[in-house]
């Protein structure tokens, strides 16, 4: 596998592990969450790849007056289904691991990528 990957592997294991330890799941919620989390996972990259795909036709200009239109509703488009991702999750958690932890994950993700910037900042530092 290629390096793109290999962090995207490394990274993806980091992320549940984080998740994991945040919220402290019991055997039954373990066994019925990680499923319907990994669902979100795949759903959520390929939503954030279409965001992206869009962004940079946007962003690379030189479109016409057509093609930005259909990028930016492209765009749009993707940003709401990735709203309502969120939202699906979170709601479909409630009843595996209840409000308390379900309120915490959009704070948990959130946790993980400041986590993950810093750690990356700081292996760049190291490089200097």
């Amino acid at each position: 596998m290629d390096m793109e990957g290999n962090r995207g592997e490394r990274i993806a294991e980091l992320r549940k592990s984080f998740v994991a330890e945040r919220l402290q799941l019991n055997a039954d919620q373990d066994k019925k969450f990680w499923p319907l989390y990994d669902q979100y996972v795949i759903e959520r990259k390929a939503v954030t790849k279409k965001i992206r795909k869009s962004q940079l036709l946007i962003d690379n200009g030189g479109l016409t007056e057509m093609e930005l239109n259909k990028a930016v509703d492209e765009l749009s488009s993707s940003r709401k289904t990735e709203t309502e991702l969120d939202a699906a999750f979170i709601k479909n958690s409630i009843p595996i691991i209840g409000v308390d932890k379900a309120s915490q994950l959009a704070l948990i993700e959130r946790e993980f990528k400041k986590t993950l910037l810093r750690k990356i900042k700081e292996r760049r530092q190291q490089r200097k």
